[in-house]
């Protein structure tokens, strides 16, 4: 499942599942960190959705699919599959990075301090990446990758197998 315990700059994301095969269709719950259901989906005969309305910002979330085959309900994720999780980033620290993302020359260092800085890794490590092509030799440059390289790992999910 993406997202899968990440940050996102979105408050309208687009969920993305793996098929079950032989399902009829689908349908996406979304739920708060108290498990109070937010948003639930329109049936749906695809494997993505769009989050509609837009989620309030500054919060994190636990999302399922339901699936349907045969008339049986199927949901996914199941333990021992860790929950599928995200959050979105406050509107202040979007707005911030909006406002980054439109100086000119690229402000590379500012943008990758403030996605780390809202768990958004592989995007920092972009910036960081075209840090050091400017500036290859950079010890600095290369230490800062290894953090946020680190710290990605330690925030990533464990992988598993999909729901059968």
């Amino acid at each position: 499942q993406q997202p899968l315990s990440q940050a996102l700059l979105t408050a309208t994301p687009t969920l993305r599942w793996q098929a079950l095969p032989a399902a009829e269709t689908y349908r996406v719950e979304i739920y708060d960190m108290n498990f109070q259901r937010i948003v639930v989906s329109e049936t749906l005969q695809t494997t993505s959705w769009q989050v509609r309305p837009a989620l309030p910002a500054g919060k994190a979330y636990q999302w399922q699919v339901m699936a349907t085959r045969k008339g049986e309900e199927i949901q996914a994720p199941t333990p021992p599959a860790p929950p599928a999780r995200f959050a979105v980033i406050a509107a202040s620290e979007a707005a911030a990075i909006a406002q980054a993302r439109q100086r000119q020359p690229v402000p590379h260092l500012l943008l990758a301090t403030l996605y780390a800085r809202n768990a958004l890794y592989p995007e920092a490590e972009n910036e960081l990446l075209a840090l050091q092509k400017a500036n290859p030799n950079s010890a600095q440059i290369k230490q800062l990758l290894v953090d946020v390289r680190r710290r990605a790992r330690q925030s990533a999910p464990t992988k598993t197998k999909p729901a059968q």
